[in-house]
């Protein structure tokens, strides 16, 4: 590993992941989804839409492309990011969480934070 690979790196991971905004989308898809969990039926309450903040989050995890690393660079950033959660592959397993969990919005936030 060399400086420059450590410093691409870095700068993929602030260009695609940081700067993209992909936390925060993250987070917002998140927080629906917990107060979602908490909604009583009995109380007429009605979950929120999750649409929006689902897509979002999908559009930003879709257009990570880890192809443009080298082999080395690749390997550095698996030692802090999972590559199967970002590309087509993330995008997948996003919509599996929502598959497994589609009328437990508590379930999907767990299967979450356990990614």
């Amino acid at each position: 590993m060399t400086i420059s690979e450590l410093k691409r790196t870095m700068d993929f991971v602030k260009k695609c992941i940081m700067d993209a905004g992909a936390l925060g989308r993250f987070n917002d898809l998140i927080s629906i989804l917990e107060q979602n969990s908490r909604v009583q039926p009995h109380t007429g309450q009605q979950q929120q839409p999750i649409t929006t903040q689902k897509a979002a989050l999908i559009s930003v995890i879709r257009a990570i492309n880890i192809q443009e690393l080298t082999l080395n660079e690749r390997q550095l950033l698996k030692t802090f990011i999972d590559p199967n959660l970002m590309g087509e592959k993330g995008a997948a397993k996003i919509n599996q969480i929502f598959a497994d969990h589609n009328l437990d919005p508590m379930g999907a936030v767990n299967a979450f934070k356990e990614v």
